[in-house]
């Protein structure tokens, strides 16, 4: 074989060589390509989950919301033994519960609805309450009463000229009564009930505001003078300072 033909076919080898080697670096690059647009769909899918589990965390809560004297709190009607601090990112829970409670205090609750996030608490609060609600936006807030609260009550009073109510309730540790002439409301810790002479009564005492209020109920037909309701229980409150206040009540549900 002459140097000519030697030399053909080296040039024969070498361009099949590139035509090769071409083919390889385009398929390499392919593959690097579509691995690229592989792990992009795949960021793209974590990044939706995410959205989605951030979503799923925002939740409607339903309880009584209360300004404490240091803290906000929150009693969720679905576990009312359960307190929940509030870090109120809107400013409209506190804006309406001052508009019920223009004077302030640390016992008075509302009724509140509101979307919200839940997490652990940090910091010097997290044994009093493990979790905090982070409130998105305030659905409805308004004065507690026997219609619209959700955590259960032993009983629940009203009574007419003068206009006053009662809440006795262990779940909240309350026994709060409202006179309305007065624009004023006497709180006390809850204390258990004595049977005494067929009547439920209930005595309580508070140190701070100095009143001591003694409530008798009783199991008998009881009619509201100013709308002619009928009830089932009778009710009578008496205060330190010699005012008397009758009406009827309402049992709340058995626990």
């Amino acid at each position: 074989m002459n140097n000519s033909s030697n030399k053909k076919i080296i040039v024969k080898l070498f361009l099949l060589a590139l035509i090769v080697f071409a083919a390889d670096c385009k398929n390499e690059k392919l593959d690097t390509i579509n691995k690229t647009a592989t792990e992009n769909s795949t960021s793209d899918r974590r990044k939706d989950s995410l959205k989605t589990i951030k979503s799923d965390t925002v939740t409607i809560f339903e309880g009584l919301y209360i300004i404490n004297k240091n803290t906000n709190s929150f009693r969720d009607c679905r576990y009312p033994d359960s307190l929940y601090m509030v870090n109120d990112e809107t400013g409209n829970l506190k804006k309406s519960y001052e508009k019920i409670f223009s004077v302030k205090n640390v016992y008075g609750s509302v009724y509140a609805r509101f979307k919200g996030e839940k997490k652990a608490t940090d910091g010097i609060n997290s044994e009093k309450y493990p979790s905090t609600l982070y409130v998105k936006e305030v659905l409805q807030l308004e004065k507690k009463n026997f219609r619209n609260t959700c955590i259960n009550y032993e009983f629940w009073a009203l009574g007419n000229e003068p206009n006053w109510s009662l809440q006795i309730s262990k779940n909240e540790n309350i026994i709060e009564f409202y006179d309305m002439a007065e624009n004023k409301t006497y709180y006390y810790f809850y204390e258990e009930h004595v049977d005494e002479d067929g009547a439920i009564v209930y005595a309580a005492h508070n140190n701070i505001q100095r009143y001591t209020i003694k409530i008798r109920i009783r199991k008998e037909r009881c009619s509201d003078t100013m709308s002619d309701t009928g009830y089932d229980y009778s009710a009578e409150v008496e205060l330190s300072n010699g005012k008397k206040f009758k009406g009827c009540a309402i049992k709340g549900k058995e626990q």
